[in-house]
């Protein structure tokens, strides 16, 4: 396993701004992949929404009851288009850490991970369980959409998913 730990500043309004984030991958790596893994199994959105819980004291929307397997490709793509508008779009060259980023599988937007340092991001993959990886890889680079950041939802506090 690759060792990482960043520390970014963020310069740009946001609810993370003037504060330094910090992710240590190393912590999320041992963990074993499990479809709808919320907890000590993740799949890739459980593994987003245990780095928010755990990094930045935000709850997300847990979604395991929209999908049986990480296969249902339709129903995970029409989850992530319903509920896109609580994350704004960020040009990938301007992703910080803690940042979403959004890929396609099998031409589906079904696949998430969290930006640790521009262009490394951590996410869950069934058969690899948590990885660091770069989208400029080979593998990724025609997959990733873009990249997201979780909008401020006035009166929301922690919860602003």
């Amino acid at each position: 396993h690759s060792e990482r730990a960043v520390s970014i500043r963020h310069d740009e309004p946001s609810r993370f701004s003037g504060t330094v984030l910090m992710i240590n991958a190393r912590r999320y790596q041992d963990l074993p992949f499990a479809d709808r893994g919320r907890g000590d199994t993740v799949d890739c959105w459980g593994l987003v929404q245990r780095v928010y819980r755990d990094e930045f004291g935000i709850e997300l929307p847990g979604y395991d009851d929209s999908y049986l397997t990480t296969t249902d490709r339709e129903e995970i793509s029409a989850m992530i288009r319903q509920e896109q508008h609580h994350w704004a779009a960020v040009p990938l060259q301007a992703a910080h850490t803690g940042d979403v980023v959004l890929m396609r599988i099998e031409g589906r937007l079904t696949h998430v991970g969290i930006v640790l340092d521009a262009p490394h991001f951590l996410h869950a993959l069934k058969g690899a369980g948590v990885v660091v990886e770069s989208w400029e890889s080979l593998i990724w680079r025609r997959r990733v959409v873009g990249a997201y950041r979780l909008k401020e939802r006035a009166g929301a506090g922690s919860n602003a998913a």
